[in-house]
């Protein structure tokens, strides 16, 4: 499986909630994420996004009117997803399987304000190798001394 790691100064519950899902979706498959994000970001504390995206993820329904995340598929995703705070200022999506890496780098925060249909933002989509990855964007956060 794929090994994403997201790397952005601000997040907010929904993106959050996204990456959760997606874990979710690739359970089983060897999927894996890292979110590499301040522990307090513009004055709020990332527990509280937390906090909310787990009652989020808690009175999502289905089709069918059940609750969309059990609690042991949402207990499995908090295990999982590694979550490491630091304090930067860049913003990229990571990704590598095998000896493929690939990367999005933006100006954008994976934050509700900026995803609106007025706001500009580059991006900036590469693909190197999983080495290449790693030495270039990983490492300088000090993110993948354990992969590879």
């Amino acid at each position: 499986g794929a090994s994403v790691f997201v790397v952005t100064p601000r997040i907010d519950s929904e993106r959050l909630f996204i990456l959760m899902l997606l874990m979710i979706r690739n359970k089983g498959t060897g999927f894996h994420i890292t979110l590499m994000t301040p522990a307090k970001q513009d004055g709020e504390r990332f527990d509280k996004i937390m906090e909310k995206t787990k009652r989020r993820m808690k009175e999502v329904k289905s089709a069918h009117d059940s609750r969309l995340v059990s609690d042991v598929k949402l207990e499995w995703v908090m295990l999982n997803l590694n979550i490491l705070h630091e304090n930067f200022s860049t913003n990229f999506i990571g990704a590598y399987k095998d000896a493929e890496g690939e990367v999005l780098t933006t100006t954008a925060h994976f934050h509700k304000a900026h995803f609106h249909h007025q706001q500009k933002d580059n991006v900036c989509y590469s693909r190197i190798g999983a080495h290449d990855l790693r030495k270039n964007y990983l490492l300088p956060l000090n993110i993948g001394n354990n992969v590879f």
